[in-house]
């Protein structure tokens, strides 16, 4: 869960310089499956986390480059932040 947060923060300090958040959602998804890979073993419940994890990292990080100034952005932020780590 540290490691999660740590990531999560760090993308959104590089969406802020690329402003594509695509990549840090890919990026995102990319860690996620590498960390399901020890704990899943059917491929359909990784393929499902796999969307499941990108479909709400594309939208978290969508919105912020979407709205990125403003107290909606810190809005956004941290209950995004909190809705990644209960999924």
């Amino acid at each position: 869960m540290i490691i999660e947060i740590i990531l999560i923060i760090a993308l959104t300090n590089l969406l802020s310089s690329i402003k594509k958040p695509f990549v840090c959602s890919a990026i995102y998804t990319f860690v996620i499956v590498i960390f399901a890979l020890f704990v899943e073993n059917n491929l359909f419940d990784m393929l499902l986390v796999i969307l499941i994890y990108f479909a709400l990292s594309s939208l978290y990080f969508w919105l912020l480059d979407h709205f990125s100034e403003g107290i909606l952005y810190w809005v956004i932020y941290i209950f995004g932040l909190i809705a990644l780590l209960i999924v």
